[in-house]
Protein backbone atom coordinates (compact mmCIF):
# COMPACT_ATOMS: atom_id res chain seq x y z
CA UNK A 1 0.00 0.00 0.00
CA UNK A 2 1.09 3.13 -1.21
CA UNK A 3 1.63 6.18 1.30
CA UNK A 4 -1.38 8.38 1.06
CA UNK A 5 -0.26 11.81 -0.91
CA UNK A 6 -0.32 15.33 1.70
CA UNK A 7 -3.17 17.19 1.95
CA UNK A 8 -3.48 20.23 -0.14
CA UNK A 9 -3.85 23.23 2.15
CA UNK A 10 -6.93 24.23 3.07
CA UNK A 11 -7.87 28.21 3.79
CA UNK A 12 -7.76 27.57 7.57
CA UNK A 13 -3.85 25.78 7.25
CA UNK A 14 -2.71 29.36 5.39
CA UNK A 15 -1.91 32.11 7.49
CA UNK A 16 -3.92 35.32 7.36
CA UNK A 17 -2.55 38.34 5.87
CA UNK A 18 -2.41 39.58 9.16
CA UNK A 19 -0.35 37.17 10.50
CA UNK A 20 2.37 37.61 7.80
CA UNK A 21 2.15 40.98 8.69
CA UNK A 22 3.19 40.52 12.57
CA UNK A 23 5.90 37.77 11.00
CA UNK A 24 7.49 40.84 9.05
CA UNK A 25 7.27 43.02 12.06
CA UNK A 26 9.15 40.12 14.00
CA UNK A 27 11.71 40.25 11.62
CA UNK A 28 11.77 43.46 11.67
CA UNK A 29 12.58 43.46 15.12
CA UNK A 30 9.40 45.84 15.44
CA UNK A 31 8.74 43.70 18.65
CA UNK A 32 5.69 45.89 20.44
CA UNK A 33 4.11 46.74 16.75
CA UNK A 34 4.37 42.61 16.20
CA UNK A 35 2.12 42.31 19.73
CA UNK A 36 -0.68 44.93 18.47
CA UNK A 37 -0.82 43.02 14.92
CA UNK A 38 -0.92 39.60 16.06
CA UNK A 39 -3.44 40.17 19.41
CA UNK A 40 -5.71 41.36 16.99
CA UNK A 41 -5.59 38.13 14.82
CA UNK A 42 -5.37 35.85 18.45
CA UNK A 43 -8.69 37.23 19.28
CA UNK A 44 -10.16 36.27 16.31
CA UNK A 45 -8.73 33.36 15.99
CA UNK A 46 -11.09 30.27 16.75
CA UNK A 47 -8.98 27.26 15.81
CA UNK A 48 -6.67 25.67 18.27
CA UNK A 49 -3.70 27.57 16.36
CA UNK A 50 -4.94 30.30 18.28
CA UNK A 51 -2.59 28.79 21.26
CA UNK A 52 0.63 29.19 18.47
CA UNK A 53 -0.03 32.83 17.82
CA UNK A 54 -0.18 33.45 21.49
CA UNK A 55 2.99 31.74 21.57
CA UNK A 56 4.58 34.41 19.02
CA UNK A 57 3.12 37.30 20.54
CA UNK A 58 4.69 35.81 23.65
CA UNK A 59 7.82 35.58 22.08
CA UNK A 60 8.01 38.80 20.57
CA UNK A 61 7.03 40.88 24.00
CA UNK A 62 10.07 38.65 25.39
CA UNK A 63 12.32 40.44 22.70
CA UNK A 64 10.41 43.72 23.58
CA UNK A 65 11.11 43.50 27.25
CA UNK A 66 15.07 42.28 26.57
CA UNK A 67 15.41 45.59 24.28
CA UNK A 68 13.43 47.74 27.86
CA UNK A 69 16.41 45.72 30.02
CA UNK A 70 13.81 43.65 31.58
CA UNK A 71 15.11 40.22 31.31
CA UNK A 72 12.80 39.04 34.45
CA UNK A 73 9.90 39.63 32.10
CA UNK A 74 11.87 38.58 29.49
CA UNK A 75 12.48 34.77 31.05
CA UNK A 76 8.81 34.71 32.21
CA UNK A 77 7.76 35.72 28.49
CA UNK A 78 9.88 32.98 27.26
CA UNK A 79 8.90 30.10 29.48
CA UNK A 80 4.98 30.91 28.41
CA UNK A 81 6.14 30.86 24.99
CA UNK A 82 8.19 27.60 25.01
CA UNK A 83 5.30 25.30 25.11
CA UNK A 84 2.93 26.66 23.12
CA UNK A 85 5.39 26.95 20.40
CA UNK A 86 6.87 23.47 20.62
CA UNK A 87 3.10 21.82 20.63
CA UNK A 88 2.85 22.89 16.97
CA UNK A 89 6.08 21.59 15.79
CA UNK A 90 7.31 21.25 13.28
CA UNK A 91 5.28 23.13 11.26
CA UNK A 92 2.26 25.99 11.78
CA UNK A 93 0.98 28.23 9.08
CA UNK A 94 4.06 27.89 7.00
CA UNK A 95 6.51 28.71 10.16
CA UNK A 96 9.42 26.66 10.92
CA UNK A 97 8.52 26.56 14.34
CA UNK A 98 11.16 23.75 15.14
CA UNK A 99 13.76 26.81 14.84
CA UNK A 100 11.71 29.45 16.60
CA UNK A 101 11.64 26.99 19.46
CA UNK A 102 15.18 26.19 19.59
CA UNK A 103 15.84 29.88 19.44
CA UNK A 104 13.39 30.68 22.19
CA UNK A 105 14.86 27.72 24.52
CA UNK A 106 18.38 29.49 23.49
CA UNK A 107 17.74 32.67 24.89
CA UNK A 108 16.24 31.54 27.87
CA UNK A 109 18.82 29.06 28.65
CA UNK A 110 21.68 31.99 28.61
CA UNK A 111 19.15 34.34 30.52
CA UNK A 112 19.20 31.74 33.40
CA UNK A 113 22.53 30.59 33.62
CA UNK A 114 24.28 34.17 32.83
CA UNK A 115 26.84 32.52 30.29
CA UNK A 116 29.32 35.03 29.33
CA UNK A 117 27.76 35.24 25.24
CA UNK A 118 24.26 35.70 26.91
CA UNK A 119 24.29 39.48 25.94
CA UNK A 120 26.20 39.44 22.24
CA UNK A 121 23.70 36.18 21.46
CA UNK A 122 20.65 38.20 22.44
CA UNK A 123 21.05 40.93 20.80
CA UNK A 124 20.29 38.81 17.98
CA UNK A 125 16.82 37.81 17.93
CA UNK A 126 15.62 35.35 15.83
CA UNK A 127 14.47 35.64 11.97
CA UNK A 128 10.79 33.44 11.78
CA UNK A 129 11.22 31.41 8.76
CA UNK A 130 8.38 30.43 6.95
CA UNK A 131 7.76 28.72 3.94
CA UNK A 132 4.75 28.92 1.94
Amino acid sequence: MEPAEPAEPTGDDLPSPEFLQGVKEFNAKQFFDCHETLEAVWKKETSPRREFTQGVIQTAVAYYHLGRDNQVGAIKLFHRALPRLRKFAPCCYGVNVDSLAQSVNDALSALENCTPDAEQRLLIPPVIEMTL
